[in-house]
């Protein structure tokens, strides 16, 4: 689910606006836009996944308690992926 909402976060994030530099090309934004996404991954850390025995064990309450944190740790991390994302692109002079 983490990878799922990410990419569709990030794919979002890139629909919703065009990006234009002075001299560089589509070769330049692919390889660039490459290289971006591949360090956003890298750098924002996996959320911490419940295992299947510790779920077993929790009463609705908790399990309710649990999802509700678990999506909002994964919107938190979607939102905090296309900020870097973006930042990644202005870098390399992509407006």
């Amino acid at each position: 689910m983490y990878h799922k909402f990410s990419i569709v976060f990030l794919l979002a994030t890139l629909v919703g606006c065009t990006w234009s530099h002075p001299y560089k090309g589509e070769a330049e934004f692919n390889k660039d836009k490459w290289d971006c996404q591949m360090a956003v991954n890298q750098s924002v850390p996996q959320p911490r996944q419940i295992s299947p025995q510790d779920y077993a064990a929790m009463n609705p309450q908790q399990r309710g308690a649990a999802g509700m944190y678990s999506s909002g740790q994964q919107m938190g991390t979607g939102i905090n992926q296309g900020m870097m994302f973006n930042s990644c692109m202005k870098s390399k002079g992509w407006q």
